[in-house]
């Protein structure tokens, strides 16, 4: 009896192995399925994160049935810029082809006469043209008589276009004996000295949900250089018409006396943050001397 017993226990024990080989594999099948699926999702989200680096836009010139591949352009270029690089890329051709030296010349059209783009490279296929390079980005707003120019960060001039996506305050109290040509460099102290603001003022608006570079209209350097402290050498002017009184030019605050570029700006992004109407709560704001 016992010998029956411990065969029938032994059966017993075989079905249950059987039963649980059975059970394995349409769960081990669904786990090879969840697997792909993430597998698949994971590659997705990485491609959507890889793109929103290489922004690529096609820009077509309907007059002349062709088209334009912009890739990789930072996320300030605006719709009149793209037009302009349309047009100044096709000068000279009536259709884009994939003749040899299609694409040397479209580089060469915007190497020379498109100072907004630099390290341009061109590559041409049977219906379109991909361009990739590098942007100048205007860092502020320059007149001279009715002209406007836009000086880069890169102090390089730019030809005028309406920039709506990108905050550049305008320069005063510079005279120049006559108008810049685009592409020149501009090795002028006083616009430099401008330029560098907006940079200033660009690297700490990144990390700030109010932005400080949008509510200045303009930026003052007439007295760039005066050596009476009760005068200051750079102002900034708000668009609710608040004087800021900068200073000296970056780099130059300790030849003045005056607190570092550092503590000005900590000063200034405080009030900024603090108080939204500045105007109606100041009459200007004196940054350049301990208070």
């Amino acid at each position: 009896m016992a010998r029956r017993t411990k065969k029938t226990a032994a059966k017993t024990k075989s079905a249950g192995k059987k039963t649980l080989g059975v059970s394995k594999k349409p769960f081990l099948r669904f786990l090879g399925f969840i697997f792909v699926i993430a597998a698949v999702s994971a590659a997705g989200w990485g491609l959507k994160k890889a793109e929103k680096h290489v922004r690529q836009e096609i820009v077509r010139e309907s007059k002349r049935e062709i088209s334009m591949v912009l890739r990789g352009y930072p996320e300030w270029i605006n719709t009149p810029l793209k037009k302009r690089i349309v047009e100044q890329g096709y000068i000279g051709l009536e259709k884009l082809t994939a003749k040899p030296g299609t694409a040397e010349l479209v580089a060469e059209n915007l190497r020379s006469k498109f100072p907004w783009l630099k390290n341009v490279r061109v590559q041409t296929s049977v219906n379109r043209l991909t361009i990739v390079a590098d942007y100048r980005k205007p860092a502020v707003l320059l007149r001279h008589k009715s002209t406007k120019f836009y000086i880069s960060e890169d102090m390089t001039v730019l030809d005028y276009i309406p920039m709506n996506s990108l905050s550049v305050p305008e320069v005063s109290g510079v005279v120049l004996a006559s108008a810049p040509s685009p592409g020149e460099p501009l090795f002028h102290e006083q616009i430099k000295a401008a330029v560098k603001l907006t940079q200033l003022f660009r690297a700490m608006d990144k990390s700030r949900t109010r932005k400080f570079l949008p509510h200045v209209e303009s930026i003052d350097v007439e007295n760039y250089g005066i050596t009476d402290s009760s005068i200051p050498q750079i102002v900034l002017k708000t668009k609710d018409g608040l004087d800021i009184f900068w200073g000296a030019a970056p780099g130059d605050a300790e030849a003045y006396f005056e607190i570092p570029e550092e503590k000005k700006l900590a000063v200034l992004y405080t009030i900024f943050e603090s108080h939204p109407n500045l105007k109606g709560r100041y009459e200007n704001i004196d940054l350049r001397f301990e208070q």
